[in-house]
Parts: structure tokens; C-alpha cells; sequence
């Protein structure tokens, strides 16, 4: 059977759509497309799928994949379409939806479908393949309508905005920094306090997760283990171990050098790496001012109930045994 596309037509599909959806989002964002662009997901790698209904008409749905590189998967369905009102380029999401629910797509996670990625397109280039550059129009046409009104509305308008947040005595930005006292680490707080009074708040979450490894690693060194060095990427499990074992050594330490973590503080500091990993690994999941505002709560709760005891241990000439 005659392949529906050759590897240098795929190849060249996957081009032309990158080409084109880089043009149309530059266009669309002008000057505000360094803000805005992390609410598009063209970040991913994608299996696209071209499902062909008939001679003329085909629907194409994009699956993120974790490869490191896009792919052109081809899918004829015209036999079963045949009177199968099911089955319409006019409702093609039903029909995707349909199509799963049937077992069609056996291989494929229906979560990693992004919705707007699920497009009817009628012709072919060349009699063989739909067009890429119409289908990254209406792809991201899908996209920009669901999510315009933060363009066209002021941010303040978008989310209940507190340009004063950051001055409350609740985070103690200026004590922390002092407290601290790293240029990295001050520089890194610096940036995301001015992402978030941008209004940049996936920006800012990222970056507020990096905070708070940087104090779970610095409390473990201040404790004088230095097993954490050996460790190229400290984990969540890494750190919750550790503090563990603080946990443990420092019960005969004064209360103010204690570090108390159990099953409560191991809980919570899970939540924290599950809203920080939501940033930094699904550039879908949409952040908005309460998750900036509960990632600044953590990285407070990290500094006052493991860093400053950590810090009081090291600045501690007689340290307790």
C-alpha cells in the first residue's frame, strides 16, 4: 500500500508549521510576545497526527510527546467513515473523541492532546498532505481566542493584582536577603519580584522553586553535611531524606537550631514540589497570581523553619552535641 506521506514530506510539514506558527504568534503578540508566548505551547514537541476522512478532508490533532523531535503520524480512517455519521470534519473534536472512545487510537495518551491542536482542514498540497501553514493558523487561532482577553484587558483587570504584596512584613523580603547573603540568590529574587509585579507569573513560579532548593540545599551544608555535594541535582527525595536526618541529630539542639520534619512538614514540602514542577515541566498549566502567591509562602516557610535554624547552628561558636 502507497504511503499517505514520504519521510520528506513529514520533514517538511514539521518545517513549514514551525516556520509559520513562529510567524503568526509574532505577528499576533508584537511587542508583547516575550510576555505572553509562555501561554502558547509551541515549546513542546509533538507527534501530529493527520487522521484522513476522505479523498478531501483529513482532522490533525497534536499529541506532546517527550522525544527530541517533532513526528508526522498519518492514520486512514475513509473505509471506516464510510455513512458513519459518527465521523464528520464539520465536529472534528467529537470525532477524535469518538475515535477514542471506539479504541482507535489504542497507542496514544488522550491527556497529552492539546484541544485547540484539533483542526478540519479540506485540500491537500500537492494532492498528498493537508497544508501546515493553514493548520498553524487555526491552531493558534484556537488559542489566541481562548485566552485574549489578557491581552485586551489591563492585568489588573485579569487577576486581583496587590502591587503592595511584596512590601508585607508576612514575606520579609529585605531580612531574607540579608539573612542570606548571596548575589545569586539576591539577584534570582530580584528578578522574580519583578516578573510578578509585571504581572509575569509563570515566570516568576519558576523562578521562586529555584529559591527554595537553594535554601533546602544551603540548610543541609549549614548542618555540616556535605554528602549533598556529591549530588549533581538534589531532588525532593534528597532533600526529605536529609532533613530527616536533621530531624533526628538535632533533637538535644536548642529549639531555636531544631529542625522538625515529619510527617506534616514532608507533606508539605511535596505540595510545594508538585506546584513548582507543574511550571518547570507542563508548559500548558496555566499559573496565576495565587500559585506565585503560595510558592512565596513556601520559600518563606522554608527560610524560617530550616534555614534560619540551620543559619543559628553555623553562627553558633559552642555548638551543642
Amino acid at each position: 500500500m502507497k504511503e499517505l506521506m514520504s519521510k520528506k514530506e513529514k520533514e517538511q510539514f514539521i518545517k513549514d508549521f514551525r516556520k509559520k506558527a513562529e510567524e503568526v504568534l509574532h505577528n499576533t503578540l508584537g511587542k508583547d510576545y516575550d510576555k505572553y508566548i509562555h501561554l502558547f505551547p509551541f515549546n513542546n514537541k509533538f507527534n501530529f497526527h493527520i487522521v484522513r476522512v476522505d479523498n478531501f478532508d483529513d482532522i490533525i490533532f497534536a499529541e506532546i510527546n517527550k522525544n527530541q523531535n517533532d513526528d508526522v503520524v498519518l492514520h486512514d480512517i475513509t473505509k471506516l467513515a464510510t455513512d458513519n455519521l459518527n465521523i464528520n470534519t464539520i465536529h472534528s473534536s467529537e470525532t477524535i473523541a469518538y475515535l477514542f472512545e471506539n479504541k482507535y487510537f489504542s497507542n496514544i495518551n488522550q491527556n497529552n492532546i492539546l484541544i485547540n491542536s484539533i483542526v478540519s482542514l479540506s485540500g491537500r498540497l500537492n494532492g498528498n498532505y493537508p497544508s501546515p501553514n493553514n493548520y498553524a493558523r487555526l491552531w493558534i487561532t484556537g488559542d489566541y481566542r481562548k485566552i485574549s482577553k489578557k491581552f485586551t484587558k489591563r492585568q489588573s483587570e485579569v487577576v486581583t493584582f496587590d502591587s503592595n504584596l511584596l512590601n508585607r512584613s508576612t514575606f520579609e523580603f529585605e531580612k531574607m536577603i540579608e539573612d542570606v547573603n548571596d548575589d545569586v540568590f539576591t539577584n534570582n529574587l530580584n528578578q522574580v519580584i519583578g516578573g510578578y509585579n509585571k504581572g509575569w507569573f509563570y515566570i516568576s513560579a519558576a523562578g521562586i522553586g529555584g529559591l527554595i532548593e537553594t535554601l533546602l540545599y544551603k540548610t543541609i551544608i549549614n548542618y555540616g553535611i556535605t554528602d549533598i555535594q556529591k549530588t549533581k541535582a538534589p531532588t525532593k527525595i534528597v532533600y526529605s531524606k536529609m532533613l530527616r536526618q536533621l530531624n533526628k541529630e538535632t533533637r538535644t539542639y536548642p529549639d531555636n537550631q531544631k529542625i522538625h520534619f515529619e510527617n506534616a512538614e514532608e507533606l508539605a514540602l511535596e505540595l510545594d514540589f508538585l506546584t513548582r514542577n507543574k511550571v518547570s515541566h507542563h508548559s500548558t498549566f496555566i499559573i496565576n497570581e495565587g500559585h506565585v502567591h503560595n510558592l512565596f509562602l513556601s520559600l518563606k516557610d522554608v527560610y524560617d523553619r530550616y534555614y534560619m535554624p540551620s543559619l543559628r547552628y553555623a553562627n553558633t561558636d559552642h555548638k551543642s552535641s
